[in-house]
Parts: C-alpha cells; sequence; structure tokens
C-alpha cells in the first residue's frame, strides 16, 4: 500500500461525508492521486486481508463503513449510546425551556 493510499485511507476515517476526487484536490498540494484507483487498490487490500471494513461508492464520492455482516454489533453499540445522548439532550432542551420561560415577562 502506497503512502497516498494510507493517507487517502485517514481521510476516509475521519471525513463525515464521502470524500470525492474534487475534496483530495484541495488537500494535495501537487500529484493528487487518483481517488477511485486508490480505493481499488484499498479494498483489494481489505478483501484479502480479511478486514471487516470496506469502502463504497456514495452520492458521488467515497466513505468507508463496516461491512454488512458486522451491522448488528455497529446497532447495538450505538442503540445504547442513542438513549445516553438522548436523555443527556432531552436535559439540556428542558433547562432552557425553564431559562426561557424565567426570563419572559407575561404581563
Amino acid at each position: 500500500m502506497s503512502i497516498n493510499d494510507r493517507i487517502i485511507e485517514s481521510l476516509l476515517f475521519a471525513s463525515p461525508e464521502p470524500l470525492t476526487q474534487k475534496k483530495l484536490s484541495h488537500i494535495f498540494d501537487r500529484d493528487v492521486p487518483d481517488l477511485k484507483l486508490s480505493v481499488e487498490r484499498l479494498n483489494s487490500f481489505y478483501n484479502k486481508n480479511n478486514q471487516s471494513i470496506e469502502i463504497i461508492n456514495v452520492a458521488g464520492g467515497y466513505q468507508l463503513r463496516t461491512k454488512q455482516e458486522f451491522s448488528i454489533f455497529i446497532k447495538k453499540l450505538f442503540k445504547n449510546n442513542f438513549k445516553i445522548q438522548y436523555h443527556k439532550l432531552h436535559w439540556k432542551v428542558c433547562q432552557l425551556l425553564r431559562t426561557n420561560s424565567q426570563s419572559v415577562n407575561l404581563q
């Protein structure tokens, strides 16, 4: 795997949205690698080494994701985390509503 492939892999891992060739051209100063070719090499590497991740084409770009066969475990991970985050958000909203209602002068 080339250094450019490793850089692209790290960008895919960190990016919250699909990585495109255009975005890549803004990241590399010169000698911009071909994103599609790097993705092909990375996916080939993942398959040869029986990795649990893959890169897919989404919305004109590419994203790193967990393979479908492991989705049940990811769902369990986020199911519990979602409940915790929801309760924290609910508490913050209640605090804001209470603060705003106290500051409003109803006459």
